[in-house]
């Protein structure tokens, strides 16, 4: 007989059910707690009893000197700002808390827009160089918006300024008082940010009121005390993401070395938060970063900066650039470039041109300063001596292609120092052809035209020298590069080229980084040679060409009186869409004195307005630069 189920049966069994999936999930969920996810609850408890702090690094420096000095000035170093924020809930009176803040902020935003201002006229940038009418929503001044990081790049807070933006250029006592009166609405706030970047003088005159509710954070920033000097070589500290690096120039080439390494601290802390010293801590000190030292003369590279800035204003650039090296040992001693910027108000110049170097990341057509080039090739192959004639016609005939002198006359039988002195395009072919496609082109590659020279900066480009090694060889391309049209350069690779011959045909490695230090020790930069280009010999007999050109020819504006200063001027007219323009780029270059040289200059200028020449824009300004260093050197008339 079949026994009869309870009649509770079923409740049995589901409670039997619910059981053993307790049982199994309590099972999986210690699996997870103890195994799976042991790391995570592990690190979680432990964070309720630990602290972690991050030690940040300072940032290294970056110094220059100047000639026979001990001496070296801080180009870019750190100091000490503040974030200025308020508590509202501490705020007693609110009314007489924003009349007496207003005031000091008002003082803070009309003194930095003047500096700003200031800085943007000399660069003769006005509001359309900005990104938006509000200079200070450029820059790091403000910080507008709670939403971003503490320390990251400013923003504009369009609410905040209302109609009317807060920080224009008359700037009201009550646009800061509305600012604050925004700040101060919800007196719950836990915090209010209000000037993210401000200095100690800001600080104690708040400090001098005695109100409750306003509060600073110390950190450190990149300060540049010299501004626009040599900006385009430094460059400066930017953000990406929540995070300082360095950008351009040598704050990003070197930023590893610059940033240094961050330490932590990690120990206990007890119920309230505090650390308990007795307890676990471990502890790796921040490890700050190595300074840099530039191979840059503080003094020759002002005096490029103002001679540049002339040309600015004289000739109506609308760029240029002056390098000055050491021939004998590839040091550069100034690089001074237009346009430039200001590295503290770097979000002032929302054109990027502002933050290109010109010297080694713009390319041209050199002109006629690559006859000098050319010669030196003929010349030490022995195809030609300073003293061969041939018959200038005023032009030559090639293929397809007939090539003029540029002011289209003749000059009958010259040799190859009338030649360049008088800058004939004709005779430049005839020194040229003298030797043929392939071995130009070797020259043309041992004096590292068209290859990067590996300069301690970001962002250095090559030259194009495509033309030259096309198979088969076109000698149209060939005729024209002789005098430096087809192909194009930069301004450091055209100096280096010169230096080598100035430094008796061997080629030296340019380099501005003269060391760099860590805690004290530190390595120097070593003198490295490239390897002899063309022979001492041939190197003197060009070298004393170039002196007749700026006695007796077209570089007669760089003479000064009792010295051999050799030189080279170059027009070149500049292409644009396949075609070239009614513009040119005027340059000088050369070095001093003949008999031992110590410096190397060359000058480029950009589309000067209402000149034909460079031997009257380039060679003037060559002039200036030699002047200066020849008395700085104290180097005495011959």
């Amino acid at each position: 007989m079949r026994k009869k189920k309870p009649e509770n049966f079923w409740q049995v069994n589901f409670l039997f059910v619910v059981i053993v999936c307790a049982i199994a999930i309590l099972f999986y969920r210690m699996i997870v707690l103890q195994i799976i996810d042991h790391d995570k609850y592990f690190a979680a408890a432990k964070g309720q009893h630990s602290m972690y702090q991050e030690i940040l690094p300072k940032r290294g420096k970056i110094f220059v000197g100047t000639k026979n000095s001990d001496d070296y000035f801080a180009v870019a170093t750190n100091r000490k700002n503040y974030l200025f924020y308020i508590v509202p809930k501490e705020i007693t009176d609110r009314d007489f808390f924003i009349e007496q803040v207003a005031m000091v902020v008002k003082e803070e935003a009309q003194s930095r827009e003047a500096e700003i201002n200031k800085v943007l006229y000399k660069f003769k940038l006005n509001s359309e160089s900005l990104e938006n009418s509000g200079i200070f929503e450029q820059t790091v001044v403000l910080k507008m918006s709670e939403d971003e990081p503490a320390f990251a790049e400013a923003s504009t807070d369009t609410e905040a300024l209302a109609d009317k933006s807060a920080w224009q250029n008359d700037l009201e006592l009550v646009e800061a008082r509305e600012l604050l009166e925004k700040r101060t609405q919800d007196m719950d706030d836990p915090y209010e940010i209000v000037l993210k970047d401000v200095d100690s003088d800001f600080v104690e005159k708040i400090n001098a009121l005695e109100l409750s509710g306003t509060h600073f954070t110390e950190f450190d920033k990149r300060y540049y005390p010299e501004h626009e000097f040599a900006a385009d070589v430094l460059g400066f500290v930017g953000f990406k993401s929540d995070q300082r690096i360095g950008r351009y120039g040598i704050e990003e080439f070197f930023n590893n070395e610059l940033e240094g390494h961050a330490g932590f601290i990690d120990g206990e802390k007890d119920t309230r938060g505090r650390w308990v010293p007795t307890g676990d801590t471990e502890e790796i000190p921040a490890e700050d970063g190595c300074d840099v030292y530039l191979t840059i003369d503080r003094n020759v590279q002002i005096r490029a900066e103002d001679a540049l800035w002339d040309a600015v204003e004289e000739y109506g650039i609308d760029s240029g650039s002056i390098v000055v090296m050491n021939p004998r040992t590839g040091e550069i001693l100034a690089m001074a470039n237009w346009p430039t910027f200001d590295p503290n108000y770097y979000n002032s110049f929302s054109d990027i041109r502002a933050f290109q170097n010109e010297s080694i990341q713009s390319v041209y057509e050199p002109g006629s300063v690559f006859k000098a080039i050319t010669m030196s090739a003929a010349i030490n192959e022995g195809a030609v001596t300073p003293q061969t004639q041939y018959e200038d016609k005023g032009f030559v005939a090639i293929r397809n292609r007939v090539i003029h002198n540029v002011n289209n006359k003749s000059y009958g039988t010259q040799t190859m120092i009338e030649a360049l002195e008088k800058s004939l395009n004709t005779g430049a072919m005839f020194a040229q052809q003298s030797i043929g496609e392939e071995t130009f082109l070797d020259y043309v590659k041992k004096y590292h035209f068209g290859e990067i020279l590996n300069i301690e900066l970001q962002g250095e480009v090559a030259g194009k020298i495509g033309t030259l090694e096309q198979l088969p060889y076109n000698s149209v391309n060939y005729a024209t590069a002789s005098f430096g049209q087809g192909i194009s350069v930069t301004s450091l690779e055209m100096i280096s080229a010169i230096s080598a011959i100035a430094n008796r045909g061997e080629f030296m490695q340019p380099h501005i980084v003269s060391k760099i230090v860590k805690n004290g020790k530190g390595f120097s930069k070593q003198e490295s040679s490239l390897g002899q280009v063309i022979s001492t010999e041939t190197a003197i007999k060009v070298s004393a060409m170039m002196v007749s050109v700026v006695r007796n020819g077209c570089g007669q504006a760089a003479a000064i009186d009792g010295y051999n200063i050799a030189g080279k001027t170059g027009t070149a007219e500049i292409a644009e869409g396949g075609a070239y323009a009614d513009k040119s780029l005027h340059t000088f270059v050369g070095f001093a004195p003949l008999e031992d040289p110590v410096f190397s200059v060359i000058v480029e200028l950009n589309n000067p307005k209402g000149y034909r020449f460079s031997s009257s824009t380039a060679a003037p300004t060559f002039k200036k630069i030699v002047e200066f260093m020849l008395e700085y050197y104290g180097i005495a008339p011959n």
